[in-house]
């Protein structure tokens, strides 16, 4: 399938079955191409973006979002492997805040 510049909603994974969104879309001249927002990959033409593996469910203008949740995953130095899940950005801000540690882990520089 040809794909143009646009977002796409896609079916895809392993064990179950999981969505993801492809954006499509010209920087300059070059065609990019990102899966849930990652570093962009350029394709030399719509018919090089690799989505085997995936079945392109729709085009779509912008996704609606009902609801959101952020899941850290990490590993303290034992190997013991913890998780948290937030839905609220306030309530992020705060455990990081508490876990400072796992703040400068993802990247943050104000903790």
């Amino acid at each position: 399938m040809k794909l143009s510049p646009g977002v796409y909603k896609l079916r895809g994974g392993y064990p179950l079955p999981e969505h993801y969104y492809l954006r499509v879309q010209y920087i300059g001249k070059t065609i990019y191409y990102d899966i849930n927002a990652g570093a962009p990959s350029m394709a030399q033409d719509y018919n090089d973006i690799p989505i085997e593996g995936y079945e392109i469910v729709k085009k779509i203008t912008r996704p609606i979002i009902k609801k959101a949740e952020i899941m850290i995953f990490w590993t303290d130095h034992e190997g013991d492997e913890f998780c948290y899940a937030a839905n609220d950005i306030r309530v992020l801000r705060e455990f990081l805040k508490s876990y400072p540690e796992i703040a400068r882990a993802i990247g943050s520089k104000k903790y």
